[in-house]
């Protein structure tokens, strides 16, 4: 926009985690059973390595019509859905 100032972000490889964040354990929903599961398990994955790169736990979940019970095994902090599909971005 015009006439917005921006301020420096860090590059993601340069980011500190440890100065700025606790790490977290972090579940990755991906795969599922819709028929968009090969692009999920990509997009999954992708999501999950970030996660990884940016020094925090990632817990890949191949999603069941079983979730919830899958996400509260994984005792995460945070969940990130990367699921395609009714069960994703559509719904």
């Amino acid at each position: 926009a015009v006439g917005v100032e921006r301020k420096n972000t860090p590059n993601v490889a340069e980011y500190d985690v440890g100065r700025t964040m606790t790490r977290k354990r972090i579940a990755v929903l991906l795969g599922g059973w819709s028929s968009e599961r090969p692009v999920s398990l990509v997009s999954g994955a992708a999501c999950a390595d970030a996660v990884r790169r940016l020094g925090h736990d990632a817990i890949e979940i191949d999603a069941t019509p079983d979730v919830y019970n899958q996400i509260k095994a994984a005792q995460s902090e945070v969940v990130v859905n990367a699921l395609h599909g009714p069960w994703g971005e559509d719904g």
